[in-house]
């Protein structure tokens, strides 16, 4: 069993996730902390940059108006599934982001410029960071293109962990199973 630190120390982790695209495609890799689903344990999301592959994003990739790349966290291993996208409401979701192409009048030529693509502060959303157990985080990405394309992207967490009473790690875990 894991041990959380006793400072409220501010971490960081990363992971990379690939989504290989045509219609419905998606990805889902688990953020691994070394942590269990027993550990008395809340991880507080302070803050999530997305770094998106520069190369991936021009327009040729987003071949067609209305093609679509979605992406972000959950707490479920199964928020998308093959053909079935996710969605912003779907309790499991913890972040959702999307990207889509709308041509309008004659389509021109452009390029994403920004590094990191997207940021968000969680601390907005809940002062002391957003709560999830630590053992159940995934990245996820779903794509609906018309043709076949990659994306790829680099999610970045910061967080802390803190130690929890069995009531609120009860609250925790009642949440898991009503996202699933």
């Amino acid at each position: 069993m894991a041990k959380a630190p006793t400072q409220a120390l501010i971490y960081q982790c990363s992971k990379f996730v690939s989504c290989n695209a045509a219609a419905g495609n998606h990805s889902v890799e688990q953020i691994d902390l070394g942590y269990s689903i027993r550990d008395l344990l809340v991880m507080r999301i302070k803050k999530v940059s997305y770094y998106l592959t520069l190369s991936n994003l021009p327009v040729v990739t987003f071949g067609a108006s209305a093609d679509q790349f979605s992406f972000g966290l959950s707490q479920d291993f199964h928020v998308v599934e093959a053909g079935v996208p996710a969605y912003p409401d779907d309790l499991a979701i913890v972040d959702y982001n999307s990207l889509t192409r709308n041509d309008f009048g004659a389509a021109a030529n452009a390029i994403f410029f920004s590094d990191p693509m997207i940021v968000k502060t969680m601390m907005d959303i809940h002062p002391d960071g957003l709560p999830v157990h630590p053992a159940s985080l995934y990245a996820w990405s779903y794509c609906d293109n018309a043709a076949a394309a990659t994306f790829d992207y680099r999610v970045v967490i910061h967080y802390d962990i803190q130690e929890i009473t069995m009531e609120y790690y009860q609250q925790l875990i009642n949440q898991l199973l009503i996202n699933r």
